[in-house]
């Protein structure tokens, strides 16, 4: 198949623009017209001079690859939508990605800086274990194969991966799979692939990252395969890449048992960036503040709790610092710290307010005049930015510390940028509008509302999906701490998203709260917390919902508002005003309350 530009296939694929081409496939950026939105589709492209007999074979090898690939389900693995036939040829219907490949980044812009290469590397580790658990070997591991999107590091064309369970040879003869200056010693001889295989060609594309070149060079084909089989790499340049080559050069090992298994490997990674110091501090993330409560009377005070180490009567080892009053005709529905610490914003009936922690001084802070109430603000994990979520449907970004609008760089179709009726630029959110979250690496917003989450880009303000799925309103929403999915909490379910949208679960039926307004991830990531009509341990399995082992249980009840202390040891709860519950703090370990706070306190 050899298709133009316009061209129809499947019954619903239009074929846009070629946008790339291999040995032995072309990649077009095609429309599924049948669900309105972009895709990407590979044509094969068949070796000259192919028998017969061996064309039914490629044939026959891409719907199983197709097949293979369409399992892998994770954000660092482009996806597979579909294989359609065409001319009587296959054509993998996929995921489109915007980006360049490394390959075109290492050309245009030369190595890349050590902290980079690392991350990188545990990006595609991740993604390479992921495949091979489910038995799927990519085969062919190099710098083209990764794309660079601006939601991290894809790899791509599993087109030519085999299942490693399958019982027949997926190459035809004559056709060499793999690209020389990647192919791993055992590929050179003949032998079957392997997870290790992939291992060696990742350490030779990441070593490619870090010096600008290949691991292996030489002017011709023989010298090359030679230089694989015979030579240690080409030495990392001297300077700060020198570190990465202890941790590269196992995977180069030309014994394929005497290469790290990928847990060993992404340790090693990991261990290098710390001793390193390659990584960039991020400040953590900042917890979502509470979502709207019943209604409160007004002029409602926010007092701030100290942690002194000396119990009291009635608050066991704290004791009110400092209480901020916004003035009559104000509600609070959430307050939030500023990641230094210095700062306390609340946001509810009558918009947004900010306070000096030290002094009580009062602060400049976003005016939004024409909002009756902000349903829902969050600040980025760096403090630049302040998102807020009112009754007009709209999310509105701003400085913190000045109270001015900010608007995305990009007013791109998708992100419908618009003027709202009162106030600055908004993006338009789903109907309903109930919660907001940002990623901790501060990139991705997340709006949930009527049964739907809009995620953006907060650089370029584009829409980057819109996660559907939830029977009615979306009550709230909560990245993991290491920002690569978050979880989102409705009326009756709760589902899993990788950071590029796709549905990586749901919780179980039986485990899943008839209502959460709070969700909270302990520091670790593996466990999180929910509130309001919640019945069990509230500390509960990730991925399925199920109450985790844990000495707090709790019966049913209103739990508006829930926090893990930063070292994930302790968990404050405050239940609902109009059952006159009052803020427990607990010891997680042992179950002890340690604190039971009363909010009409007076500071001491």
């Amino acid at each position: 198949m050899a298709e133009t530009p316009e061209a129809l296939i499947g019954g619903r694929y239009r074929l846009l623009e070629p946008v790339g081409q291999g040995g032995m496939g072309r990649v077009w950026r095609a429309h599924d017209e049948l669900l309105d939105r972009r895709v990407a589709v590979k044509e094969l492209l068949l070796p000259p001079g192919v028998q017969d007999a061996e064309r039914d074979e490629l044939v026959r090898r891409v719907v199983r690859e197709a097949r293979a690939a369409a399992r892998l389900r994770h954000p660092g693995i482009v996806s597979v939508f579909d294989v359609v036939q065409h001319r009587g040829a296959p054509a993998i219907v996929m995921e489109y990605l915007s980006g360049r490949s490394l390959a075109a980044e290492i050309r245009a812009d030369g190595a890349l800086a050590p902290e980079r290469v690392a991350t990188l590397g545990l990006t595609l580790l991740d993604a390479l274990a992921e495949a091979h658990a489910k038995g799927v070997v990519h085969r062919d591991v190099k710098p083209d194969n990764v794309l660079l999107t601006e939601q991290g590091a894809v790899l791509t064309d599993f087109g030519i991966a085999r299942s490693a369970d399958a019982t027949t040879a997926l190459t035809a003869t004559g056709v060499l799979i793999g690209t020389p200056a990647y192919l791993a010693p055992e590929q050179l001889e003949g032998k079957e692939a392997t997870a290790a295989t992939d291992l060696w060609a990742l350490g030779a594309t990441l070593w490619h990252a870090a010096a600008g070149q290949p691991p292996f060079a030489a002017p011709t084909l023989t010298a090359l395969y030679v230089s694989i089989l015979t030579q240690p790499p080409q030495p990392l340049p001297p300077g700060p890449a020198g570190p990465l080559a202890a941790v590269l050069a196992p995977l180069l090992a030309k014994d394929p048992q005497q290469r790290p298994p990928t847990a060993t490997a992404a340790e090693s990674l990991r261990g290098l960036r710390q001793t390193q110091d390659t990584t960039t501090l991020r400040a953590a993330p900042v917890p979502s503040p509470a979502p709207v409560p019943p209604p409160v009377p007004d002029a409602h005070p926010v007092t701030v709790i100290d942690r002194t180490g000396e119990p009291a009567a009635s608050h066991g080892p704290f004791r009110p610092s400092r209480r901020f009053t916004a003035g009559a005709g104000w509600a609070v529905y959430g307050v939030a710290f500023g990641p230094d610490g210095r700062s306390v914003f609340a946001y509810g009936k009558g918009g947004v307010r900010r306070w000096d922690a030290g002094t009580g001084e009062e602060l400049a802070a976003p005016r939004v005049p024409g909002e009756p109430r902000v349903v829902s603000a969050v600040l980025s994990p760096d403090g630049s930015l302040l998102a807020t979520a009112g009754a007009e449907n709209v999310v509105r970004l701003w400085h913190p510390e000045t109270g001015d609008p900010v608007e995305p760089t990009g007013r791109g179709a998708l992100a419908r940028l618009r003027t709202a009726r009162h106030g600055p630029a908004a993006l338009a959110a789903p109907a309903g509008l109930r919660t907001l979250a940002i990623s901790p690496d501060g990139a991705l917003l997340a709006a949930g509302g009527e049964r739907t989450v809009r995620l953006w880009d907060l650089v370029s303000g584009r829409v980057v999906a819109d996660l559907k799925g939830h029977s009615k309103l979306v009550l709230k929403a909560a990245f993991a701490p290491d920002g690569r999915s978050l979880v989102t909490s409705g009326v009756g379910d709760v589902f899993r998203w990788d950071r590029n949208g796709r549905l990586l679960g749901k919780w179980e039926r039986e485990h899943t709260p008839l209502e959460s307004q709070t969700l909270v991830f302990h520091p670790s990531g593996e466990s999180l917390t929910t509130g309001v009509l919640s019945k069990g341990g509230y500390l509960r399995d990730v991925r399925t919902g199920k109450p985790m082992p844990g000495a707090i249980d709790h019966e049913e009840g209103f739990d508006f508002s829930l926090a893990f202390s930063p070292d994930g040891r302790e968990l404050a709860v405050g239940g609902g005003p109009s059952e006159g519950k009052r803020t427990r703090v607990w010891e997680l370990e042992s179950g002890r309350c340690v604190a039971l706070l009363d909010p009409g306190i007076a500071p001491g």
